[in-house]
């Protein structure tokens, strides 16, 4: 596809595209710029669009280019006049902390889990902070051919009784991704007594499998970034920050309209 709106480039062979002039404070979402935007992150799954820092006004508004936003209850951390703006923060003062140190997608405890989310840091620490991102798409071809029958048959049972396939097809694209949150699911199902050394083997690889270089792809933030990650298919984890350093995160997310869930 032709992009008329902004500037594209690849991020990584594996991961991902960097999106430049396009300005998130003075952009008019028309059709044009809205389709590009869709067509960039279903084939690229996660954008790194460059700019400077943004109000949260600013990011609410690009975020809705995808859909309807998540709110978040109120609490003193949070934004009053912005619900859609969940923050995470070393400072317990400015945000939920401790949040996501492992691979996961956010909503998996949903019925229909977030579509899409969208990662802004306001307060930059000197070092480390970095989030993780890993392509499910190429997670889900890197199980290896033995294992690919019984990850076929699993289902995960996650925090609120939620139940969801560990291998899904992508509703836009229809591809095969890897779907899991290895900080909520609570148990497994779907499989038989004498295949629980197969489930043991699979489960033992998947940390193995996001940690692959072509798999995985490590963002270190620089003022303006945004980062917009197609949920479906792609995994994210936090790193460790000096706690002496404050590190503040908007995150907005977008709803998921596809029942991939369903509790028992």
């Amino acid at each position: 596809m032709a992009y008329t709106k902004f500037k594209i480039s690849e991020l990584t062979p594996h991961l991902g595209a960097i999106i430049t002039d396009l300005n998130l404070e003075t952009a008019t979402y028309d059709a044009i710029l809205v389709s590009e935007l869709k067509e960039a992150l279903k084939d690229y799954q996660l954008l790194l669009v460059k700019g400077k820092t943004l109000k949260p006004e600013h990011q609410v508004r690009f975020t809705q280019v995808f859909g309807g936003l998540e709110t978040f209850p109120f609490r003193p951390t949070q934004l009053p006049k912005h619900p859609e703006v969940f923050r995470l923060s070393t400072d317990v003062q400015q945000g939920y902390t401790n949040v996501g140190f492992y691979w996961h997608q956010d909503g998996s405890f949903r019925e229909r889990p977030t579509a899409l989310s969208a990662f802004h840091l306001v307060k930059i620490p000197k070092t480390g902070g970095d989030t993780l991102f890993a392509n499910a798409y190429e997670a889900y071809k890197k199980i290896p051919k033995h294992l690919k029958p019984i990850a076929h048959k699993l289902k995960t049972v996650h925090e609120g009784n939620i139940l969801h396939d560990l291998v899904i097809e992508h509703p836009v694209t229809g591809k095969k991704a890897l779907y899991l949150n290895m900080g909520l699911v609570r148990s497994l199902t779907g499989f038989e007594k004498e295949e629980e050394a197969q489930v043991t083997e699979l489960i033992g690889s998947f940390q193995t499998i996001l940690d692959h270089p072509e798999v995985m792809y490590r963002h270190k933030y620089a003022e303006g970034d945004l980062m917009v990650s197609d949920n479906y298919s792609v995994f994210h984890q936090a790193t460790e920050t000096d706690p002496n350093q404050e590190r503040t995160l908007h995150r907005t997310t977008v709803e998921g309209t596809l029942t991939l869930n369903r509790k028992i």
